[in-house]
């Protein structure tokens, strides 16, 4: 069936049909699985797979698909394309996922909760090395793309609620995390302050340390300086130090 291609603010990979489109591409065709796989042929470089929920688009005719998801798969808004129903998508056993970046790795990380929470609601129909967005809290956060090592290897494959989904882990190399608090390019030599270490009062229950006053202002005028930020109290019992 033709159908044109729709791009909205979907917070989500689902496609939405207009129920008489979804009526004449689903007819005949039973499942239990609670999403519907889609083939999405534009042109003869290929087919692309998408999931319909059930999702009502407002007008007949057309496939309704959230903009970045789209960008992905090369959609644009107004293609024509030809859209049918995947009778033979099984349900995967397991999925292996890897983040696209670093940075999509640590948003995995912090969100790993709400993304197992809400993964189904927003994409459960996949393909070999297919990349999809995810959205956390409303925003597109994250893009994930199937693992190359991932065992599905049908044209498209379905998310089930008992899936198991790895996500490979990435890290950053030591030297992008480590971050000097003298700047780029500094010299270390020039940047510090000679102080020497003496016994802390018995009576003091908190880390505490003493400066001569003569050596205070020069320290906390450093620390300012190179954007670290100082706590200082003062003692009024004798030495005439600050701390």
């Amino acid at each position: 069936m033709k159908l044109k291609i729709v791009l909205s603010e979907r917070l989500g990979c689902h496609a939405a049909l207009h129920v008489s489109d979804s009526q004449k591409i689903f007819a005949g065709i039973q499942s239990r699985h609670f999403c519907r796989a889609l083939r999405v042929t534009k042109d003869r470089s290929g087919s692309c797979f998408v999931g319909w929920t059930g999702d009502a688009a407002l007008e007949p005719g057309v496939l309704e698909l959230s903009k970045p998801f789209a960008d992905i798969l090369k959609l644009a808004d107004g293609d024509i394309a030809e859209v049918q129903a995947e009778k033979s998508a099984p349900v995967a056993t397991a999925v292996m996922v890897q983040p696209n970046s670093i940075d999509d790795w640590e948003v995995v990380e912090l969100q790993a909760s709400f993304i197992e929470e809400s993964l189904l609601s927003q994409i459960a129909v996949l393909s070999p090395g297919m990349s999809f967005p995810i959205w956390i809290h409303g925003q597109m956060a994250a893009k994930l793309k199937v693992d190359a090592r991932d065992d599905n290897k049908t044209e498209c494959f379905l998310l089930g609620r008992d899936t198991e989904l790895m996500i490979e882990s990435q890290k950053r190399a030591a030297a992008e995390q480590a971050q000097t608090i003298f700047g780029p390019g500094r010299d270390f030599e020039e940047q510090h302050l000679t102080l020497r270490v003496l016994g802390m009062d018995k009576e003091l229950d908190t880390p505490a340390v003493k400066v001569n006053t003569e050596d205070l202002e020069d320290l906390a005028g450093y620390l300012a300086m190179e954007g670290c930020l100082v706590w200082l109290s003062f003692r009024r019992g004798g030495g005439g130090g600050g701390e």
